[in-house]
């Protein structure tokens, strides 16, 4: 079974591009790519893969607390395959379970770990978040707009 995996993987990426490029308009994706602006694609994706280091501290950070045992590098392993399956799925509640799950088949942690890990990165996640929305809030110029409070 393990001799196929490759090309089976291979084949379903080919049927994919295949099916998405009998789908979509070839035309307008080719527009809309040459009307990018690649300074700021290059800034986004340097912010998003740059942020994913820091999301992997600050969950090995909270498994360590919580009493899980895992080196930083698996912890990044584990958080770059999570955002993987998160981005690819419509919610990001899929990324988790996949993290958790990984981490579960180590052994490295326990269930209740793994959960409250999880959840406790989750929580701080929304707190930068509101901490970042409130800042921004209170730096929004004024420009005659009235933004609703």
């Amino acid at each position: 079974m393990l001799r196929w995996a490759l090309p089976l993987r291979l084949g379903a990426a080919v049927l994919i591009v295949a099916v998405l490029a009998l789908v979509l308009d070839l035309d307008a994706l080719l527009g809309t790519a040459t009307a990018l602006e690649w300074e700021t694609l290059a800034l986004a994706s340097l912010l998003m893969f740059g942020g994913l280091p820091v999301a992997a501290a600050r969950w090995h950070l909270i498994l360590i607390a919580v009493g899980g045992a895992l080196a930083w590098l698996e912890a990044l392993r584990l958080t770059c395959l999570s955002m993987l399956v998160a981005l690819g799925l419509p919610s990001g509640q899929g990324g988790d379970l996949v993290r958790g799950a990984m981490l579960a088949a180590c052994g490295r942690a326990s269930l209740a770990q793994i959960v409250s890990s999880t959840l406790a990165d989750r929580l701080y996640g929304l707190l930068s978040i509101g901490l970042v929305a409130c800042r921004a809030r209170s730096c929004w110029p004024s420009t005659g707009v009235r933004v609703p409070r």
